[in-house]
């Protein structure tokens, strides 16, 4: 930085369509009124301007932020190893000799509300964050005797960090925190007032402290300990102690007067509200109006159609293939992840050739062996689908899956499409919480990486037991998992030696609703049967009226509750068809004979009115039907 001019930083910030700001030789404050429009014609109006003994200020954009660090701790000599405990890039900071780490240059969401935090006692500024309109001073400005530097590289780019607007909060709270506590850090009984702390911390919890973990309150403890000496408390690990401490509850101003023995009720207070409120969303400052398009405009537009991995069935985004277990939903998306490594149709649909990353964390590596042998995979197709399994990490949602996703998609030339087999074993969901929410927020955490790398993600999930008229219904979890995922697909049928077909469900937002007979072949390959309605499902609600016509038919003559058995049901119809064969409305109703608290309420409704009710019969496995009222009052 010694060898650039406030000239040449203004030029290449120009350029890079930022804005710098002309200060007074040792000022902050920009020397020209009204600069908060400042505009620049041309390259010689800035080398003009800049050319002369100043200082140069960068004038924020809506987008821009700095976390500007008064602390003298924080900003002095251990703010390097302070900035990367809370995830922020060193290469956008600024400071001077006295402050080397004052300010850090980050992006965030548009129309933040600023954060002061001030000392509650003394009132100076601890930590702030800066935004558009606000100028902030950059190398190679003098004060006080002090030449700014940084880590910009001469880039001037304007291409900051992108730190989510909660991580924001956060983070300045969590400074204002650390900077209080390093102030009022107790002289004795320091093992206590750790785990004090760890038990402070738990109360919010790791989903809520979010991106925050166990290792950061251990980073935490640490730094706090090393900025104060504290050589025996910085040597310990502390995140074992900390999630020790979840659950078991305590009362922060109680903890802050007995261990860390902080009298000011002032400071008790300010600190109990950042542990208590670090979970807040930010608000959005200088509300707008919305503005609104017709429907006429909006049709005149033209969209690039949606990208599809299979024609008409698998649309990048966020999927859901669920089936109940040993249905062969691991060896339907490995023979489909197959095709699309190496570029081959799914039946008679094109596809996109690319690299398939598969998280199989229910496999072991000899399932995937037995499965390559019976497919015949190619040595040069394999290489294309990396596999995790056995040395899984045991990461979460919300806690490093996303980041092995994106570096899977950094690392190789042409990602399509990421499995994860299954969504329960990268679920941070926890008992107890609100599983709707919970999930709202991994499952779009997923979605967004989807979508914005035009990728597909699949999940493999599982039904529940249940059975409902519509299939959908049967994915176990919470409706967030149906109402994010883009696209739903359901394996459905009756699992058995003789089951080879089997319906495969779709629905989505990009897909036509549809319904595709499938069959696995002895070299796990799927054979395509044709589209329609699955043949071995019968139609529930038209079954009902049917066979509840041939029992009124049937006993309109013999009196009342009168048993009907299946082969008198069928002969009566005249079915002779093998799918709707007698042994095949034995292995239907008996189902809903089963699962009779399912339909209590409608066949209650329906015994209202005269109709039959379904019982299972114990004699010799027939199923029978019976009135539960004179046949001539139906």
């Amino acid at each position: 930085m010694n060898n650039i001019t406030p000239q040449s930083v203004a030029l290449a910030m120009y350029h890079a369509g930022e804005i710098p700001l002309l200060c007074e030789a040792n000022e902050k404050k920009p020397k020209l009124t009204g600069w908060k429009e400042t505009k620049y014609n041309n390259e010689d109006e800035v080398s003009s301007l800049f050319s002369g003994h100043c200082n140069i200020g960068w004038l924020l954009q809506e987008d821009q932020y700095v976390i500007d660090i008064d602390d003298q701790y924080i900003a002095n000599k251990h703010g390097e190893t302070i900035l990367k405990l809370f995830g922020f890039n060193e290469k956008d900071v600024v400071g001077r000799a006295s402050k080397p780490y004052g300010k850090v240059f980050i992006r965030s969401k548009v129309g933040l509300k600023p954060i002061r935090a001030m000392h509650p006692v003394t009132g100076k500024v601890i930590v702030e964050t800066l935004t558009k309109g606000k100028n902030a001073i950059i190398p190679p400005s003098m004060f006080n005797g002090e030449q700014f530097e940084s880590y910009y590289k001469n880039s001037f780019n304007g291409d900051f960090q992108f730190i989510e607007p909660q991580h924001l909060e956060k983070s300045v709270m969590l400074l204002e925190l650390y900077s209080l506590l390093r102030e009022y850090y107790p002289s004795a009984d320091r093992d206590n007032a750790m785990l004090s702390l760890c038990r402070m911390f738990a109360q919010r919890g790791e989903e809520l402290l979010y991106p925050y973990d166990a290792d950061f309150i251990s980073g935490f403890i640490q730094e706090l300990a090393i900025q104060n000496n504290d050589m025996e408390r910085f040597k310990k690990k502390w995140h074992k102690q900390y999630l020790g401490c979840i659950g078991t509850g305590c009362n922060i101003k109680n903890e802050l007067k007995k261990y860390w023995h902080i009298e000011d009720d002032k400071v008790v207070d300010r600190i109990t509200a950042i542990l208590s409120t670090v979970d807040n969303k930010q608000e959005v400052k200088n509300w707008k109006p919305l503005s609104y398009e017709t429907q006429e405009d909006i049709m005149k537009k033209t969209f690039a159609p949606p990208k599809f991995l299979i024609d008409g069935i698998l649309p990048i985004g966020l999927s859901c293939l669920a089936g109940r277990p040993k249905r062969g939903k691991t060896r339907f998306i490995d023979w489909v992840s197959q095709c699309i490594a190496d570029g081959k149709p799914v039946w008679d649909r094109e596809t996109v050739q690319g690299q398939v990353l598969q998280l199989l964390l229910e496999d072991t590596q000899e399932d995937v062996n037995i499965r390559g042998v019976e497919m015949n995979i190619s040595e040069g197709n394999a290489n294309k689908i990396p596999i995790t399994m056995e040395n899984w990490d045991g990461s979460l949602l919300g806690k490093g899956v996303e980041e092995h996703i994106e570096d899977f998609i950094e690392r190789v030339d042409n990602p399509q499409l990421v499995i994860i087999d299954t969504y329960v074993k990268v679920s941070s969901y926890k008992k107890g919480k609100d599983i709707y929410r919970e999930q709202s927020v991994e499952l779009g955490r997923l979605q967004k990486i989807a979508k914005m790398n035009q990728i597909a993600i699949v999940l493999i999930h599982h039904t529940t037991k249940a059975s409902y008229e519509d299939i959908f219904d049967e994915i176990s979890g919470s409706t967030a998992l149906q109402g994010i995922c883009d696209t739903l697909m359901v394996m459905g049928g009756n699992r058995g030696a003789g089951d080879i077909h089997i319906p495969l469900y779709i629905i989505g937002r990009r897909v036509l609703d549809s319904v595709h007979n499938i069959s696995p072949d002895p070299n796990n390959n799927w054979d395509y049967l044709g589209e329609g309605a699955d043949p071995n499902k019968l139609d529930v609600a038209d079954w009902i009226k049917r066979i509840l016509e041939t029992v009124k038919e049937l006993t309109k003559e013999q009196g009342s509750r009168i048993g009907v058995n299946t082969k008198a049901i069928t002969d009566h119809l005249g079915l002779t068809d093998p799918e709707l064969s007698v042994t095949e409305i034995k292995k239907q109703y008996p189902k809903m004979a089963k699962t009779y608290e399912n339909y209590y309420k409608k066949i209650k409704r329906m015994a209202s009115k005269g109709a039959p009710v379904f019982i299972a019969g114990a004699e010799s496995q027939t199923f029978f039907l019976t009135l539960l009222t004179h046949p001539e009052s139906i």
